[in-house]
């Protein structure tokens, strides 16, 4: 696909989504704490909406929490919002579920680390009454209210078709695909729009491995020996792409190519000229926080809501890294510290 198109496509959601954020008044954002921006602190809230996010670090999370906190200041919505210490803790998730329960809030925005465990603390909210809203990462809950995220299967895919148009006219293009947890629907989603891109521009998915931040770098170095003539290795998260940049760099790989998913910053900064790291798929974080208060509003009003909103959602190559890179670090300013190292 025509590299106009996604610039034509997304520059125009993203410039809105900047425009918010850098409208922020950013009091009180650190993650984790008891109360975000959105917090009415000399007048009572017309609402209560309490997050419960998979982790409280992290530039997406920092940035999603903004986006929700400012546009809770401007609809009136107290905002709770809180997080365990890592994103594989789903058990402090159902703890905090509870908590939000215990406090009567009327909804919760979830990014569930595990669908299957929060599914009981999360049916217990919803025969309580409360609201839920899936943000980032979907739930299975019948009560669900909608789905607040990226849509992680068209966003992935395109990423793919991007990353396949590096191979092209490249005999027999080969592919492995490095996933995060098996069963994750994030991931799920975004492993099979990868496939599907990579299928339909000719090239062959070797495999798909299941991987973690701390094992990425061992598994790509035996992806490497495996397949000694490999075109392409594609993730469905930075934390994971991280891993194999310094693997495929160790074992002198350099004629392997790499594309990543979520736009961490210190996995943009790599992308250059002279390196194999072509790309990454940035999502929109603070978009996604503001259109989960604005769902919140209208589920708690009696609205009923389409069953997906979706936040949009970049190609960031090499030919607009530099700008990507200066927005975000600008965003993340407002919020008083620097981008992921």
């Amino acid at each position: 696909m025509d590299k106009r198109f996604w610039k034509m496509k997304q520059c125009g959601k993203r410039a809105a989504a900047l425009l918010l954020l850098f409208s922020m008044g950013m009091a009180g954002c650190a993650g984790g704490t008891p109360r975000a921006a959105g917090s009415s602190s000399d007048h009572e809230a017309d609402l209560q909406i309490g997050f419960v996010a998979k982790s409280k670090t992290g530039d997406f999370w920092r940035l999603l929490e903004a986006g929700a906190g400012e546009e809770g200041a401007r609809k009136n919505a107290d905002i709770t919002f809180l997080a365990p210490e890592s994103d594989n803790d789903a058990r402090t998730q159902i703890k905090e579920i509870q908590k939000l329960i215990d406090e009567k809030v009327d909804v919760i925005c979830v990014s569930p680390i595990s669908d299957e465990m929060l599914l009981p603390a999360l049916k217990d909210a919803a025969d309580a009454g409360i609201r839920v809203i899936a943000v980032d990462t979907d739930t299975s809950l019948a009560e669900k209210e909608t789905y607040v995220g990226t849509d992680n299967y068209a966003a992935a895919k395109a990423g793919a078709v991007r990353a396949a148009q590096t191979l092209a006219g490249k005999d027999g293009a080969n592919a492995v695909i490095l996933r995060g947890y098996l069963g994750d629907t994030t991931h799920d989603a975004r492993e099979s729009g990868i496939a599907d891109g990579l299928a339909e521009n000719g090239v062959r998915v070797e495999k798909s491995i299941e991987s973690r931040e701390a094992t990425a770098a061992s598994d790509v170095k035996a992806v490497l020996a495996e397949f000694p003539n490999l075109g392409l290795i594609i993730t469905t998260s930075d934390e994971l792409t991280k891993g194999a940049y310094d693997a495929i760099a160790d074992s002198g790989r350099t004629d392997v190519k790499l594309y990543g998913f979520d736009g961490r910053t210190d996995v943009a900064k790599r992308i250059s000229a002279d390196s194999f790291l072509i790309g990454t798929t940035a999502q929109n974080p603070g978009e996604m926080g503001k259109l989960a208060v604005d769902s919140a509003v209208s589920a708690a009003g009696g609205e009923k809501l389409p069953q997906n909103v979706y936040s949009s959602y970049e190609i960031v190559e090499l030919d607009n890294v530099s700008e990507y890179l200066k927005q975000t670090q600008a965003l993340l300013d407002k919020l008083g510290g620097s981008a992921d190292e």
